[in-house]
C-alpha cells in the first residue's frame, strides 16, 4: 500500500517496470466525489497524465481497467468520458474491447425524468505491439458458465447466427459476455467511503485480464476493494491512495480479513509506504507556467514544466 498521488511519477519508485499485469481501478468521477478528480474539462489530461506513469510497469501483455460513469448536467450527459478515451486514443492507447457493468439493484439514481441508471463503463484499454495490434492478456472463459449447447444446434436446417453450416454441440465452458453482472449488495457493509465498488466486480474484471497468481496495481485503491478481489482470487497487489483516512480504511477492512484466514495473512503481508516530495531549495526560482496548445477539439490548459531534479 503506497500513501501518495497517482498523479505523480515519484509514488511508483516503490514499484518494480514490466511486473504488473493489470491495472483495476475506479477513479474519481469528475469531481462528482468527495475525494477529488478533476473537472470535466481537465479530466482527459489528467488520466492520460496518471496513465502515462504506469505504462512502465505493465508487462508486455498487460492492461488498464477503469469503472467510470458519465455526468448528466443541464439536461444532457456530459461528453468527458468520450473526450477521456479519446485522449487516450491520442496517447498510444488501444481498447481490446468495450465492456460494462451492469448493477441490476442499483439505487433510482440520475434525473427523474429519464431511465434509472443501472450501468456503467468499464474502459479497458492495453499498448499496441510494434506491428500495431493488441495481444494483452485475456481469458474469456473465466467468468463463463458451464454449459452443454457450445456450437450451434444441429438440429437447426440452419444457425440463427451465421450463415454457415451448423456443428454438432459439446459440452464447455462458454465465453462471459461483455458485461459484468455485479449486484451493489456485494459491496459489504459499514465501509465508510463514498464510492465503495464491489470486490465481486474487481474479481469480474480480474479474472478476465489478469492471469492466474499475476500482480495487480490500483492507483486509486480507496477502500480496498480491489485488493480484496486480489487476495481471494490469489493475486498479489498494490494499491496507492492520496488520503490517508482512506488508506486507514483499506488497511483495517483486510486486517480484518487476515483475522479470519491465517493462510491470507501468511501469504500477504502488509507493506505501507509512504511517498514524500523533497525539500524545494530556497535559492532555486519558481518555473514559470507556459501554455500548452492540445489536439484540436480539446480545450487549451495551462500545465507546469517538469519539476526539476533534486
Amino acid at each position: 500500500m503506497i500513501l501518495g498521488d497517482a498523479t505523480n511519477p515519484a509514488t511508483y519508485r516503490f514499484v518494480e517496470r514490466g511486473s504488473i499485469n493489470a491495472v483495476i481501478t475506479s477513479p474519481p468521477y469528475a469531481l462528482q466525489r468527495a475525494y477529488g478528480g478533476a473537472q470535466e474539462e481537465e479530466y482527459p489530461y489528467w488520466t492520460v497524465r496518471w496513465m502515462e506513469h504506469i505504462k512502465p510497469l505493465l508487462k508486455p501483455d498487460g492492461s488498464v481497467a477503469m469503472v467510470i460513469r458519465s455526468n448528466v448536467r443541464n439536461g444532457a450527459v456530459d461528453p468527458y468520458v468520450l473526450k477521456t478515451r479519446l485522449a487516450l486514443h491520442q496517447a498510444g492507447w488501444r481498447e481490446p474491447e468495450e465492456l460494462i457493468w451492469h448493477k441490476r439493484n442499483g439505487p433510482p439514481m440520475g434525473h427523474t425524468g429519464r431511465p434509472r441508471r443501472s450501468w456503467e463503463h468499464i474502459l479497458w484499454f492495453a499498448l499496441p505491439g510494434a506491428d500495431g495490434s493488441v495481444r494483452c492478456f485475456c481469458d474469456p472463459r473465466a467468468n463463463g458458465k458451464r454449459t452443454v449447447d457450445l456450437g450451434y444446434n444441429v438440429r437447426a436446417a440452419q444457425s440463427a447466427y451465421t450463415n454457415t453450416a451448423p456443428r454438432a454441440v459439446r459440452s464447455g465452458i462458454a465465453r462471459s459476455t461483455d458485461v459484468a453482472e455485479v449486484m451493489l449488495a456485494d459491496n459489504g457493509r459499514n465501509i465508510d467511503h463514498p464510492a465503495v465498488y464491489p470486490p465481486a466486480l474487481a474479481k469480474w474484471i480480474m479474472k478476465l485480464i489478469c492471469p492466474p497468481g499475476g500482480r495487480v496495481l490500483d492507483p486509486f485503491i480507496g477502500s480496498g476493494s480491489t485488493a480484496v478481489a486480489a487476495e481471494e482470487l490469489g493475486c498479489s497487489w498494490v494499491g496507492v491512495e492520496l488520503h490517508g483516512e482512506y488508506v486507514d480504511l483499506a488497511l483495517s477492512r483486510l486486517r480484518d480479513r487476515r483475522q479470519q484466514n491465517a493462510d491470507i495473512a501468511e501469504r500477504y503481508p502488509l507493506q505501507v509506504g509512504r511517498w514524500s516530495p523533497p525539500a524545494a531549495r530556497e535559492t532555486r526560482p519558481k518555473p514559470k507556467a507556459k501554455r500548452v496548445r492540445r489536439t484540436p477539439g480539446f480545450p487549451t490548459r495551462w500545465e507546469a514544466p517538469p519539476a526539476q531534479a533534486s
